[in-house]
């Protein structure tokens, strides 16, 4: 509201918007999010017993592996949808850089954008001790691992480290393919993706949940030597 005067009277300019069909949107978008999260809760419960019943059984392994990408996926979704809208609720608790840096790895390791491709944890790395949400920076780094999977081809090596910073702690993923130039001006944009309309969220989403939330900071270099995504992490937030 604007009080003025006008005409030796005094008035008050205000303007008002109609946010009844956005909100009607949010709560239709949290039912639609919890729906689905249970039906494919309920699949990955079905199909987990498949595997225990038909032990050894590629097509029951195959499908498992299906199921819990399905869930995570629609997770993911949900967390970011929650995060563009102010309300990621952070749970902090102790984490050591190398042990993200493994448990990202392993993970990583299991998903089908890895088939005849390495990750390795750099033998270098250092160790840093960290008051963070730790699902959160491994939902960073698996963003990152994942789009340097999906960069390169078979036989390709993916490296992940840590260094030490003054503020916290710096996580590094690299891997040999170069960044197109187009894709390197608008790589951390919303409505941009390498893999067609409607898809490539991870660096956006990147970006989103470092610096809002984990108060860090995220960069990136592409170049002769290969491309580097950096995602720098406070020690304590």
């Amino acid at each position: 509201m604007h009080p003025f005067a006008y005409g030796g009277e005094e008035f008050i300019l205000m303007s008002v918007d109609d946010i009844s069909a956005e909100k009607r949107r949010e709560a239709l978008e949290r039912l639609l999010f919890k729906d689905l999260l249970e039906t494919a809760g309920s699949v990955r419960g079905l199909v987990d017993l498949l595997v225990e019943e038909r032990a050894g059984d590629p097509l029951a392994q195959a499908t498992a592996a299906a199921a819990g990408r399905l869930l995570e996926r629609i997770f993911s979704q949900k967390e970011l949808d929650a995060a563009e809208r102010g309300e990621l609720f952070l749970r902090i608790t102790g984490a050591s850089a190398a042990g993200l840096l493994s448990d990202v790895a392993a993970a990583a390791g299991e998903g089908e954008e890895a088939n005849g491709k390495k990750i390795v944890v750099a033998g270098d790395r250092q160790d840093v001790e960290l008051r963070t949400d730790k699902a959160l920076v491994t939902r960073v780094l698996g963003h990152l691992v994942k789009n340097a999977l999906e960069a390169e081809r078979t036989g390709a090596t993916i490296t992940l480290t840590s260094r030490a910073t003054q503020e916290g702690a710096a996580f590094i993923v690299r891997n040999p393919a170069v960044m197109p130039e187009e894709a390197r001006l608008q790589v951390f944009q919303r409505s941009f993706s390498s893999k067609g309309p409607g898809r490539g969220l991870g660096t956006y989403g990147v970006r989103l949940f470092t610096e809002k939330y984990l108060h860090g900071k995220v960069s990136f270099t592409s170049g002769t030597g290969g491309t580097e995504f950096r995602a720098e992490i406070p020690a304590e937030i």
